[in-house]
């Protein structure tokens, strides 16, 4: 999997970066969004816990896939500009594994 920064620009507003990326996905399914975050913050050096995937979109018979991160300066910007639903996309499936982890 390889991905590719197509745009990147700071929103002064609510204080983020925005990034648009493409991934390369041969003979693989459309990436989760966690291994996505990893391998933008790694490509971008950030911290996962400031980076939020906002979607991948599949291109129709192609591998390979569209996609948009916010990246914040700080935890509690972040928790007070994203909708619960995307933080429970990008953050929940952590925790959900972590508990799985212990029985």
């Amino acid at each position: 999997m390889d991905i590719q920064i197509t745009d990147r620009r700071y929103n002064e507003l609510l204080e983020r970066e925005e990034i648009r990326f493409e991934i390369v996905h041969e003979g693989e399914p459309t990436p989760k969004i966690r291994d996505v975050a990893k391998l933008l913050c790694a490509t971008i050096n950030s911290k996962p816990e400031l980076t939020v995937i906002d979607g991948i979109e599949s291109q129709f018979g192609m591998a390979r896939s569209r996609g948009f991160a916010k990246v914040y300066k700080d935890v509690s910007r972040l928790r007070n500009v994203e909708p619960k639903h995307i933080l429970a996309k990008n953050f929940e499936e952590e925790s959900e594994e972590e508990s799985g982890e212990e029985e």
